[in-house]
C-alpha cells in the first residue's frame, strides 16, 4: 500500500510566499512536523506541487532533501515545457534529476504534466487542434530527451474540462496521446477527482474504458465538493473514489495512490483543515485494505 500526499514546494522549501504555502504552515506547522505527521499516519510519498521554470536549484534541494531526510519517497507534480527541436531539457528539471540521483529511490519516478491549454491573451483565433498538436510534440521530446538513463517516467495527467482547455480531458483523449507517442517511459495519471468532475459536469465517462487502466503509473486522490470544485477532502471510504480505487488494484496496479488535496478551498478553518487531511489519509488506508 503506498499513499502520497502532494504538497507544494515553497513550502517543502521553507520558503512560504504563496497563499497556499502558508495554508499548509497553518495547518500542520513546520516542515519537519508536517512530514513526520504524515509519515506516522501511513503516508509513504511525498509529491512536490508547483516544479515548474523558475524554480530556484535550492529550493529544489531543499524540498527533496525534507522529504528524503524523513525517509519518505518522492514523485513531482512538474509542467510539459515548450521543447526545442534539439530535445534539449530545461536546465530545472536536469537539476531535478541530479537532485533526485543523489537521493536513490527504486524504480522510475513519476513527473506528472498537464496538457497544453489555449492561450487566450491576444484574442486570436487559435486552430481547434493546437493543444492537442503542441501537446503531442512537446510530450513526445520530453520523453525522448528523458529516455533512456533518466530517473523520471513522464505521466500525462487526466485534466479537468476547463473552457481554456480542449485538450487531455477525457480518457480516450490522454490515452490516444500516450499510445501516439508509444515510450516505455510514458504513462498516464489518473486524476480521479477530474474524472469524476468531468462525468458529472460535461457529461463525460464515468470510468474508463479498455486499456486506459494499464498504462496508469499515478494516480491523483481527491473528491468533488457539493459546488462542483475538486480537490476535495476524502471523508467516506465509498462511491466514486472507491470504485476507481478498485478498478486500479484489480488491474495490478503498482503505483502511489496519491492525495492531492487543497485546504484553502473548503472554507473551514486551519484545525478543521487538518482534521479532514487526516480522515482523508484514513478513508484512504480503508478503501486500500
Amino acid at each position: 500500500m503506498r499513499i502520497g500526499f502532494t504538497l507544494p514546494i515553497g513550502y517543502l522549501a521553507r520558503n512560504a510566499t504563496k497563499k497556499e504555502d502558508m495554508w499548509w504552515q497553518e495547518i500542520c506547522g513546520s516542515v519537519d512536523e508536517c512530514l513526520r505527521r504524515l509519515k506516522v499516519s501511513g503516508i509513504t510519498s511525498v509529491e512536490i506541487k508547483d516544479f515548474r521554470e523558475g524554480v530556484s536549484p535550492s529550493q529544489l534541494r531543499h524540498s527533496v532533501e525534507a522529504v528524503r531526510d524523513e525517509g519518505l519517497e518522492i514523485t513531482v507534480h512538474g509542467w510539459l515545457p515548450k521543447m526545442g527541436a534539439d530535445c534539449r531539457l530545461p536546465p530545472v528539471i536536469q537539476e531535478l534529476e541530479r537532485a533526485l540521483t543523489k537521493h536513490q529511490q527504486e524504480g522510475l519516478i513519476p513527473f506528472t504534466v498537464h496538457s497544453h491549454s489555449t492561450s487566450l491573451e491576444r484574442g486570436a483565433e487559435i486552430p481547434h487542434d493546437e493543444p492537442h498538436r503542441r501537446t503531442l510534440y512537446d510530450l513526445s521530446l520530453l520523453s525522448r530527451a528523458l529516455a533512456p538513463k533518466s530517473v523520471l517516467a513522464v505521466a500525462l495527467e487526466l485534466c479537468r474540462h476547463k473552457a481554456r482547455r480542449s485538450a487531455g480531458v477525457t480518457f480516450s483523449d490522454v490515452l490516444f496521446m500516450t499510445n501516439e507517442i508509444c515510450l516505455e517511459n510514458l504513462g498516464l495519471c489518473w486524476d480521479i477527482g477530474h474524472s469524476q468532475a468531468n462525468y458529472l459536469g460535461q457529461k463525460d465517462l464515468r470510468l474508463p474504458p479498455d486499456g486506459f487502466v494499464e498504462q496508469v503509473i499515478h494516480a491523483h486522490i481527491h473528491d468533488v465538493g457539493p459546488d462542483g470544485r475538486t480537490h476535495w477532502p476524502v471523508l467516506a471510504s465509498h462511491g466514486y473514489v472507491k470504485d476507481c480505487i478498485d478498478i486500479l488494484r484489480s488491474s495490478g496496479y503498482e503505483g502511489v495512490y496519491n492525495l492531492e488535496l487543497s485546504p484553502f478551498r473548503w472554507g473551514v478553518s486551519p484545525k478543521e483543515c487538518r482534521a479532514y487531511v487526516e480522515t482523508s489519509i484514513n478513508s484512504m488506508a480503508r478503501m486500500l485494505s
